[in-house]
């Protein structure tokens, strides 16, 4: 009601029904109000303002919150699966469930990343199976996920080696082992780098990633990269540095 009337004096422009001595008097008085109001507004519009600013900062960083808890556990659910792998006893079975936990760890920072997929030849046989696929930088990586009983020999990674040659010069490997690589291994990586890009991880690499919340998946390939293409290393372990988010 008092707003009602303080609107209504404000309002007020007809000063002809007062009294001759009063009509300056009136008109001042009513000036004075409209003043005082515009000054109240103005408070009003400001204290407004600024709780609107403050409630959308406070929005914002609730949001900021939930996503970083979000992306907290998503990486415990990952390493809590890579680990989890060691208890399933089928070969088949636990290779299948290596190749999804490394795709959706990729995925983690925002990578291109394609899953499993198997090319066929014309005759329709089944041809070669793809683990998985990384696009970084516009170059695809091509993945091998393996878990072996005892590390990975010049056998285990001489078809994943062939499989990137063949490809157009712009497409690098990855091959990742749950077991380690031997040394005649990581020699014969090595010198398909005069031809390819080529890398080397081990299982336990993505484990501690994925227990450091600050660690970026896709600063520890492209460390890993950079290492193979200029200093020849196809088994470099980024330190925490190089894979800070």
């Amino acid at each position: 009601q008092r707003r009602v009337v303080i609107r209504r004096v404000t309002e007020f422009e007809d000063f002809s029904t007062c009294w001759p001595e009063d009509w300056l008097k009136a008109q001042g008085l009513v000036a004075r109000v409209r003043t005082v109001v515009n000054v109240k507004d103005s408070f009003t519009r400001l204290s407004q303002e600024y709780e609107r600013e403050r409630m959308q900062r406070q929005r914002q960083q609730e949001s900021q919150a939930q996503e970083i808890r979000r992306q907290r556990e998503e990486r415990e659910s990952l390493r809590r699966r890579l680990v989890d792998l060691r208890s399933i006893s089928i070969p088949q079975q636990r290779g299948l469930a290596l190749e999804g936990v490394l795709n959706d760890t990729f995925k983690l920072d925002g990578l291109s990343v394609r899953e499993a997929f198997t090319l066929s030849g014309d005759t329709s046989e089944v041809g070669e199976q793809i683990d998985g696929l990384v696009v970084m930088g516009g170059h695809p990586i091509l993945i091998e996920a393996k878990w072996h009983a005892r590390a990975l020999g010049v056998d285990g990674v001489c078809r994943h080696i062939a499989r990137v040659l063949l490809r157009e010069p712009g497409v690098y490997g990855l091959i990742v082992s749950a077991s380690g690589f031997t040394t005649p291994a990581i020699e014969e990586c090595t010198r398909a780098l005069s031809h390819r890009a080529f890398m080397l991880a081990e299982l336990n690499e993505l484990v501690m990633l994925l227990e450091d919340p600050t660690a970026s998946i896709r600063s520890w390939l492209e460390a890993k990269l950079l290492a193979a293409r200029v200093d020849r290393r196809v088994l470099f372990r980024p330190g925490r540095e190089a894979i800070a988010g």
